[in-house]
């Protein structure tokens, strides 16, 4: 079980960490006041990885969102 959670976990880092990394460049299309850019600045992804899963393999073993269970 702590195996799958620990693989599961590392490829959510990994995936977060490309995100955070990747430039955001400005996009070519601006109508002078505003300025885009290609991806925008804030998402749901954006937020920690520690505020979005619980991370103790015994309560939460496949590393499951623990918000997507949460009805809104």
């Amino acid at each position: 079980m702590k195996d799958q959670f620990q693989q599961r976990w590392d490829a959510l880092v990994k995936r977060q960490e490309a995100l955070l990394a990747q430039p955001n460049t400005p996009d070519a299309y601006h109508n002078g006041i505003v300025q885009r850019y290609q991806h925008p600045v804030i998402t749901h992804e954006h937020i920690p990885l520690n505020w979005r899963y619980d991370q103790n393999p015994d309560t939460n073993p496949t590393a499951w969102n623990a918000s997507a269970s949460i009805p809104l």
